[in-house]
């Protein structure tokens, strides 16, 4: 299996420094500042078997094993902060070992509605209360989730 290139091991370090974020990397890495063609390098790298295994070797350091980063989570919850850095930043920096561990995925909430009529046939002021009411559940749905 072919080994790396500089580019591509400074690729992975920034991908890790980046929480994730392969567009991020390429920018500070490679010499481009196109965020388009630094998400096609992005994505066309971490599809390259010597770069997925570069990840791998990453991530399976001690800092970055998951029971590492669990113990560090619980470290967390129950200590101060140490200088310099807040709990925020801590949290961040273990959420995105998670995220390459695949343990912490984003979450997409979809929300579908059915409206049983024929907006056609609803006159101006019928249609305006439709949209006043569905704005409505609309915002208390939104309410809920964030809450």
């Amino acid at each position: 299996m072919p080994t790396p290139t500089l580019k591509q091991r400074l690729f992975v370090k920034e991908y890790i420094k980046n929480n994730g974020n392969g567009t991020q990397a390429v920018l500070k890495v490679y010499d481009t500042t196109d965020p388009n063609t630094a998400k096609a390098i992005s994505s066309e790298n971490l599809t390259k078997p010597d770069v997925q295994e570069e990840l791998k070797r990453a991530i399976n350091k001690e800092e970055l094993q998951l029971n590492t980063l669990t113990q560090e989570l619980a470290s967390v919850i129950h200590s101060q902060p140490i200088k310099g850095y807040t709990g925020a930043d801590k949290l961040e920096a273990i959420k995105t070992g998670l995220k390459l561990h695949g343990v912490l995925t984003e979450r997409k909430v979809t929300t579908a509605y059915t409206i049983n009529a024929d907006l056609n046939k609803l006159s101006k002021y019928e249609l305006i209360e439709l949209h006043k009411k569905k704005t409505l559940e609309t915002q208390h749905i939104l309410d809920g989730e964030e809450g």
